[in-house]
């Protein structure tokens, strides 16, 4: 477990990696273990949009609008054309 947080601080596991482990636990509606791999992964990469579209994913699941609704347009803010951050920002009732 030590080698797998310094290859994660270390960005030997990349970005994509990481999300798609926190898709794992989402999926299995282990909602709260889905979100804070999707934290980690904003953490370590606060420049990606991705990984914020991820992140609000996981608390519009969980229920949580509004952080769901900042995680998307800080997705949204990194990337303009993320269509699915804008498409799910107007399923929020956010313009």
């Amino acid at each position: 477990m030590q080698q797998f947080a310094r290859d994660l601080t270390s960005g030997v596991i990349s970005e994509g990696s990481v999300n798609q482990t926190g898709y794992r636990p989402l999926g299995n509606k282990k909602i709260a273990d889905a979100i804070l791999v999707f934290q980690k992964n904003v953490e370590l990469h606060p420049g990606s949009w991705n990984v914020y579209d991820s992140l609000g994913e996981a608390y519009v699941t969980n229920g949580d609008k509004k952080l769901a609704v900042k995680n998307y347009r800080k997705s949204a803010e990194l990337n303009p054309k993320n269509e699915n951050g804008s498409e799910a920002l107007r399923k929020l009732g956010v313009d």
